[in-house]
Protein backbone atom coordinates (compact mmCIF):
# COMPACT_ATOMS: atom_id res chain seq x y z
CA UNK A 1 0.00 0.00 0.00
CA UNK A 2 1.60 3.31 -1.07
CA UNK A 3 0.74 6.82 0.33
CA UNK A 4 3.64 8.89 -1.25
CA UNK A 5 3.59 12.72 -2.09
CA UNK A 6 7.22 11.41 -3.83
CA UNK A 7 10.91 12.17 -2.73
CA UNK A 8 14.21 12.12 -4.45
CA UNK A 9 13.86 10.98 -8.08
CA UNK A 10 17.18 8.82 -7.55
CA UNK A 11 15.78 7.14 -4.36
CA UNK A 12 12.44 6.12 -6.10
CA UNK A 13 14.17 5.10 -9.34
CA UNK A 14 16.71 2.52 -7.18
CA UNK A 15 13.58 1.15 -5.05
CA UNK A 16 11.42 0.66 -8.40
CA UNK A 17 14.28 -1.26 -9.57
CA UNK A 18 14.57 -3.04 -7.16
CA UNK A 19 11.13 -3.92 -6.23
CA UNK A 20 10.26 -5.22 -9.71
CA UNK A 21 12.80 -7.84 -9.29
CA UNK A 22 12.01 -9.29 -6.28
CA UNK A 23 10.91 -13.22 -6.70
CA UNK A 24 7.43 -12.65 -5.46
CA UNK A 25 4.28 -11.49 -7.35
CA UNK A 26 4.29 -8.06 -5.42
CA UNK A 27 0.72 -6.14 -5.72
CA UNK A 28 0.88 -2.67 -5.50
CA UNK A 29 -1.84 -0.28 -3.98
CA UNK A 30 -2.63 3.17 -4.28
CA UNK A 31 -5.00 3.69 -1.12
CA UNK A 32 -5.02 7.54 -1.60
CA UNK A 33 -2.67 9.63 -3.56
CA UNK A 34 0.91 8.56 -5.22
CA UNK A 35 2.59 11.21 -6.43
CA UNK A 36 5.93 12.39 -7.84
CA UNK A 37 8.78 9.72 -8.17
CA UNK A 38 6.40 7.71 -5.61
CA UNK A 39 4.56 6.81 -9.00
CA UNK A 40 7.66 5.06 -9.96
CA UNK A 41 7.33 2.94 -6.98
CA UNK A 42 3.81 1.86 -7.82
CA UNK A 43 4.82 1.20 -11.61
CA UNK A 44 7.33 -1.65 -9.68
CA UNK A 45 4.08 -4.00 -8.89
CA UNK A 46 3.01 -6.72 -10.68
CA UNK A 47 0.13 -6.40 -10.54
CA UNK A 48 -1.64 -2.49 -9.53
CA UNK A 49 -4.64 -1.44 -7.75
CA UNK A 50 -5.95 1.57 -7.14
CA UNK A 51 -9.02 2.70 -4.52
CA UNK A 52 -11.89 4.36 -6.76
CA UNK A 53 -11.05 7.38 -4.67
CA UNK A 54 -6.98 7.93 -5.40
CA UNK A 55 -5.26 9.83 -7.97
CA UNK A 56 -2.00 9.75 -9.32
CA UNK A 57 0.38 12.79 -9.58
CA UNK A 58 2.92 13.38 -12.10
CA UNK A 59 5.51 15.88 -13.15
CA UNK A 60 9.01 16.85 -14.45
CA UNK A 61 11.94 16.86 -11.48
CA UNK A 62 12.16 20.35 -9.86
CA UNK A 63 14.96 21.71 -7.82
CA UNK A 64 14.96 24.80 -5.39
CA UNK A 65 18.02 26.56 -4.82
CA UNK A 66 19.29 27.34 -1.05
CA UNK A 67 21.65 29.49 -1.57
CA UNK A 68 22.98 32.32 -3.64
CA UNK A 69 23.94 30.13 -7.08
CA UNK A 70 26.02 30.92 -10.39
CA UNK A 71 25.38 30.74 -13.79
CA UNK A 72 27.88 27.74 -14.12
CA UNK A 73 26.03 25.48 -11.06
CA UNK A 74 22.53 26.46 -12.75
CA UNK A 75 23.60 24.89 -16.10
CA UNK A 76 24.77 21.87 -14.35
CA UNK A 77 21.86 21.44 -12.41
CA UNK A 78 19.67 21.64 -15.32
CA UNK A 79 21.95 19.01 -17.13
CA UNK A 80 21.28 17.10 -14.08
CA UNK A 81 17.43 17.92 -14.30
CA UNK A 82 17.18 16.26 -17.49
CA UNK A 83 18.94 13.66 -17.02
CA UNK A 84 16.62 12.52 -14.29
CA UNK A 85 13.43 13.46 -16.31
CA UNK A 86 15.19 11.05 -18.96
CA UNK A 87 15.20 8.63 -16.65
CA UNK A 88 12.11 8.92 -15.22
CA UNK A 89 10.02 8.77 -17.98
CA UNK A 90 11.77 6.02 -19.92
CA UNK A 91 10.09 3.87 -16.96
CA UNK A 92 6.68 5.75 -16.95
CA UNK A 93 6.67 4.98 -20.68
CA UNK A 94 7.58 1.24 -20.20
CA UNK A 95 4.14 1.18 -18.54
CA UNK A 96 1.44 3.42 -19.15
CA UNK A 97 0.03 4.70 -22.23
CA UNK A 98 -0.82 8.46 -22.37
CA UNK A 99 -2.07 10.06 -25.24
CA UNK A 100 -0.02 12.71 -26.45
CA UNK A 101 -2.63 15.93 -25.28
CA UNK A 102 -1.52 14.41 -21.70
CA UNK A 103 2.40 14.02 -22.58
CA UNK A 104 2.06 17.71 -23.18
CA UNK A 105 0.20 18.03 -20.05
CA UNK A 106 3.45 16.42 -17.88
CA UNK A 107 5.93 18.34 -20.40
CA UNK A 108 4.59 21.56 -19.00
CA UNK A 109 3.18 20.80 -15.22
CA UNK A 110 1.50 18.36 -12.83
CA UNK A 111 -0.49 16.02 -14.77
CA UNK A 112 -3.12 14.36 -12.23
CA UNK A 113 -4.87 11.10 -13.11
CA UNK A 114 -8.25 10.10 -11.46
CA UNK A 115 -8.25 5.96 -10.43
CA UNK A 116 -10.24 5.35 -13.62
CA UNK A 117 -7.42 7.27 -15.97
CA UNK A 118 -5.11 5.41 -14.65
CA UNK A 119 -6.59 1.68 -15.21
CA UNK A 120 -7.99 3.19 -18.93
CA UNK A 121 -3.78 4.19 -19.43
CA UNK A 122 -2.18 1.04 -17.80
CA UNK A 123 -0.95 2.62 -14.74
CA UNK A 124 -3.42 0.85 -12.81
CA UNK A 125 -4.45 -2.58 -13.80
CA UNK A 126 -8.22 -2.59 -11.54
CA UNK A 127 -10.11 -0.02 -9.31
CA UNK A 128 -10.43 -1.88 -5.74
CA UNK A 129 -9.46 -1.79 -2.29
CA UNK A 130 -6.43 -3.10 -0.44
CA UNK A 131 -7.24 -6.45 0.58
CA UNK A 132 -4.13 -8.81 0.51
CA UNK A 133 -5.54 -12.46 0.93
CA UNK A 134 -6.13 -13.70 3.97
CA UNK A 135 -2.46 -14.97 5.96
CA UNK A 136 -0.33 -13.05 3.43
CA UNK A 137 2.67 -11.21 5.07
CA UNK A 138 2.78 -7.63 5.22
CA UNK A 139 6.05 -6.19 4.84
CA UNK A 140 6.83 -2.42 5.46
CA UNK A 141 9.54 -0.46 3.61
Amino acid sequence: MIHSTGGWVSDGIVIHNYLRTLPVELVTYNSGAVSSIAVLVYLAGRRRVVNGSATFMIHKSTLTFPAPTTAEQIQKSIRALKIEDRRSEDILRQHINLPPKRWQVHKRGDLILTAQESVQFGLAHTVGDFAPPAGSKLFTV
